[in-house]
């Protein structure tokens, strides 16, 4: 049931971004996620590797000039400015 939903609410940001590419969390020079809206723990100590990846940055960073796919959804998190930018949150 969580994959369902999770897939559900990944194809729905999704969806909302083609539209509005302004939620871009990368840099879309390089791919890399854009320091601080791209990351999922800006004020993480060290900053790399990150653990999850930010839905909207796409990528998991994992040094300042290397980022992954993340391996599934369990590594990916809608973070707060996200969710206020897809109407989620005020």
């Amino acid at each position: 049931m969580w994959k369902k939903f999770r897939l559900t609410v990944l194809l729905l940001i999704l969806a909302t971004a083609v539209q509005q590419t302004w939620l871009d969390k990368y840099d879309l020079s390089n791919n890399l996620p854009q320091y601080p809206d791209g990351f999922a723990e800006p004020d993480k100590a060290p900053l790399y590797p990150q653990d999850f990846t930010e839905i909207m940055a796409g990528r998991l960073p994992v040094s300042e000039t290397r980022a992954e796919s993340p391996k599934n959804l369990t590594q990916t998190l809608i973070c707060y400015k996200t969710a206020r930018e897809v109407g989620w949150m005020r």
